[in-house]
């Protein structure tokens, strides 16, 4: 599951690059590069800034998959320094959670970088505050998941 996680997020940022290139000549040249809570445009810039979404999304992903990657490792080195060695399914729990939150971060940035563009062209796509409503409520969600899990792993 976790390397489905990371494939079909790296895949968004693709998808992302791709949307924001085919339609980067179409774009006024200034656009919406800030909005404020209810989704309303309040900081406008040169349309060149759009192309950075995709590679800050890239750099997150980047990092997240490191962190996935390297997890074990990282793990080793805190057992150096602290002398407690956590059990094998609490390592597994902890690397799905990476993957996870990387699928959902990335997810988001995909979404709302294909929404601004969607929106610049003259497309309506306004979900206001309950976006970001709808992304702290699915991260809380999976941090929940990560403390449940620890405290179960560490009762056994």
């Amino acid at each position: 599951m976790n390397k489905i996680l990371n494939i079909a997020s790296f895949i968004m940022l693709i998808l992302l690059m791709v949307y924001t290139w085919i339609n980067y000549n179409t774009l006024p040249k200034t656009v919406p590069i800030h909005y404020d809570l209810y989704n309303y445009p309040d900081g406008w810039g040169d349309k060149n800034a759009l192309i950075f979404i995709p590679f800050i999304g890239l750099m997150i992903w980047f990092l997240m998959y490191e962190l996935y990657k390297y997890y074990p490792k990282l793990v080793n080195l805190d057992i150096n320094l602290t002398g407690k060695q956590p059990t094998k399914k609490a390592i597994k729990t902890h690397i799905t959670f990476v993957a996870i939150l990387n699928f959902e971060i990335i997810l988001f940035i995909s979404l709302k970088g294909a929404m601004d563009i969607y929106n610049i062209k003259g497309g309506s796509i306004h979900l206001g505050i309950s976006q970001f409503v709808t992304f702290a409520i699915v991260i809380g969600v999976t941090l929940i998941w990560l403390v449940v899990n620890d405290y179960k792993n560490k009762r056994k």
